[in-house]
């Protein structure tokens, strides 16, 4: 499995969350699947988002907060729905996987079938792994073995991505701090490229903390006069768009700079304002799309142009700089 792949498993919206310890002592009452069941419901007639997080096993470490995000966004996304039935069924073949990374062992998958008025959508439910500790049933799912297993394939070079001059010693470097338990601010950032035929600037990277707003880059080449010129540029493509992902792959659209272009310093700071972003749409691929300013980059041309790139965070933190892949050679 790429590091790239989606942490969280998603059928429907299906969402799994870890678990480290059994030391909670509230929901005494939940010492059936009935009364998980009946608990969620009551949580979602109210409308209580924080309530229905009170059913779930959050972890420790990074990966509890990559659980509380994703469980927040589910549960909130399903808030306005209506409850058809909730059912359980047994853990089938493609479900055994989880088991490998699950904190608490899953005893099956609860259902939940919405009511729907869409005539083009026939089936509309999510789906909970479900687990039990001390007698008390809990959501439960994968804890922070998946993020290890891919974080450990590239740091052995396997895969595509392993192979990239760079990739193996920065994914050394994201294993040992992922290890630690602690939750290291620092971004890492494994590679860059531009892909073909369609441009853009696809960023692999791994972030602890998940806050990473932009990426910057640091181009060197020699201007008409034969003097080494250096441009440093920083985009904040991410401010308003965020993931429950500590390793995404990022794909960002961009133009080849081609003739002195210059990132629009003042749509760029509108854009960091909010001004003009509905809030309801931020997290539309196609809404966050259309409106990012232009991105300017240049293609990497030995002897001619030389691209640097890095990630940085809200809190000002950033990677190291890794050297732009050029589609067109390889590495």
């Amino acid at each position: 499995m790429s590091h790239s792949s989606r942490l969280l498993w998603v059928v429907c919206f299906v969402a799994v969350v870890g678990c480290s310890s059994c030391n909670r002592h509230d929901g005494e009452g939940r010492r059936s699947f009935n009364a998980l069941a009946e608990a969620y419901k009551e949580a979602h007639d109210r409308k209580d988002a924080d309530a229905l997080l009170e059913l779930v096993y959050l972890g420790s470490g990074p990966s509890a907060q990559i659980n509380l995000m994703e469980f927040r966004a589910s549960f909130k996304q399903n808030l306005n729905e209506e409850i058809k039935r909730i059912s359980r069924r047994r853990l089938v073949r493609e479900d055994r996987k989880r088991q490998n990374y699950a904190t608490l062992k899953p005893l099956g998958i609860m259902e939940i079938e919405w009511v729907t008025h869409d005539q083009n959508v026939q089936l509309y439910r999510s789906s909970y792994c479900f687990g039990k500790c001390d007698g008390i049933y809990y959501l439960t799912g994968t804890g922070p073995g998946m993020v290890e297993e891919g974080l450990k394939a590239l740091s052995e070079g396997e895969g595509p991505d392993g192979k990239i001059p760079g990739v193996r010693e920065h994914a050394k470097l994201a294993l040992s701090r992922w290890q630690n338990q602690d939750i290291d601010p620092e971004p890492i950032l494994f590679w860059a490229g531009i892909a073909q035929p369609v441009k853009a600037l696809g960023l692999l990277f791994h972030d602890e903390d998940m806050d990473v707003i932009g990426f910057g880059i640091d181009e060197y080449y020699v201007d008409a006069n034969g003097t080494r010129q250096v441009l440093v540029e920083e985009y904040p493509v991410f401010v308003h768009f965020q993931w429950s992902d500590v390793g995404p792959l990022k794909i960002v659209p961009m133009q080849v700079r081609n003739s002195g272009q210059r990132a629009d310093k003042e749509r760029w700071n509108s854009y960091m304002k909010g001004e003009g972003i509905d809030p309801n749409m931020a997290m539309s691929r196609e809404y966050w799309m259309e409106n990012l300013p232009p991105v300017w980059v240049s293609v990497p041309e030995p002897n001619v142009v030389d691209v640097n790139v890095y990630v940085y965070d809200r809190a000002g933190h950033r990677s190291e700089s890794v050297r732009l892949l050029n589609p067109d050679r390889k590495y």
